[in-house]
């Protein structure tokens, strides 16, 4: 009676054990991968496995450190050109930390290397070092077809050995980034350097950067925010507070080139260059600025020539200085004594002490 009851019980516990793996699957502990059970991510192994399911969708559970993925050529991107990723990842606010990618001859590096038609939301990056050929991004190398990232943090330090280098994405097409923000260091061997995206036709809304951005080539088209902002793209309630150094033309405190529009955004970080066509917040302008502003005392510019408004610092610092801004809702003035020193910043900026601290605010 006894070896039955315990064959029953192995019976039992085998049958529950082996239904829950044929459940959960995919090399997940849980979840079916869809929107409304998505799989979850809580391991570095885990991470690694999403590029086996590049059109399902994921939730993060833990924070992740990718130190076993360092060595030699690093982490290999999720999606590439010929297989992107087209699904759903939810970072959950929880960090991923020590990515790093060193793959100066691959192009569309970044924690996902291509991305159509996808989600990325609520992604928190921090001690990332990533090297790549061209489209190289902390977060993203390239996000193509109305792709979207929100919610998402980096600090980073990016470098792309030609074109296309940004802490978040190397480059969009079409999409969005809303109410991101990035620290980080980025550089481009020739041109399109910028804090978030290095060139975008999509819209960049409620979103900041700081840290250093730097290109080499001529034209340069560095950017605190994006290097190239292209025809169609937008850049909507946004401000940089990054350096910004170059050894060609067309380098500005928010952006390097412009072909879109830019609307409600500031940029006080410091600008130089070698060559010509260099703005406190636009280097070259070919498209259309409204109601912006810089901070013509630290970024050491002072010629609006249809580029930005300059501004002293005090004024910068002046809510009555941004005509037609929402300080209602998008935008506030913070405390002479925070880490932004009485500068605009945007209202969702109460951000986890966790990020805030790495982040540098």
């Amino acid at each position: 009676m006894l070896f039955k009851h315990n064959v029953f019980l192995f019976s039992f516990i085998f049958v529950s054990a082996l239904a829950h793996i044929i459940t959960a699957g995919g090399g997940f502990d849980e979840g079916q991968g869809t929107e409304d059970d998505p799989y979850q991510v809580s391991t570095a192994e885990h991470l690694n496995n999403v590029r086996e399911h590049l059109n399902a969708c994921f939730i993060q559970k833990s924070d992740i450190s990718l130190t076993d993925f360092a060595s030699e050529e690093g982490w290999e991107p999720i999606g590439d050109e010929s297989n992107p990723f087209t699904g759903n990842y939810d970072g959950n606010d929880k960090t991923i930390s020590e990515l790093v990618i060193n793959r100066q001859e691959e192009d569309h590096v970044g924690l996902f290397g291509y991305a159509e038609n996808a989600e990325l939301v609520n992604i928190t990056i921090k001690n990332a070092n990533v090297q790549g050929h061209n489209h190289a991004g902390g977060l993203a190398g390239r996000l193509a077809d109305n792709s979207t990232i929100s919610g998402s943090h980096i600090k980073a330090e990016v470098y792309a050995d030609e074109y296309y280098a940004g802490g978040l994405a190397g480059s969009i097409q079409g999409g969005s980034i809303f109410q991101c923000s990035s620290n980080s260091e980025v550089e481009a061997g020739i041109n399109r350097a910028g804090g978030i995206v290095g060139s975008s036709t999509g819209t960049v809304e409620q979103t900041y950067s700081k840290g250093v951005i730097m290109a080499s080539g001529s034209p340069t088209r560095a950017g605190g925010l994006i290097g190239k902002n292209e025809s169609g793209g937008d850049i909507v309630n946004c401000y940089s507070h990054a350096d910004v150094h170059a050894d060609g033309t067309a380098s500005g405190g928010l952006v390097g080139l412009n072909w879109g529009d830019i609307q409600h955004s500031y940029a006080a970080g410091h600008v130089s260059s070698e060559e010509s066509d260099t703005g406190g917040l636009v280097g070259s302008n070919r498209g259309f600025v409204e109601g912006s502003y810089y901070d013509k005392d630290t970024t050491g510019q002072d010629d609006d020539m249809w580029k930005g408004e300059p501004r002293s610092t005090a004024e910068m610092k002046d809510e009555t200085t941004f005509t037609g801004w929402d300080f209602a809702e998008k935008w506030e003035i913070s405390e002479p004594n925070s880490e932004m020193e009485g500068y605009p910043v945007l209202s969702w900026q109460e951000v986890p002490n966790s990020i805030r601290d790495w982040l540098n605010y």
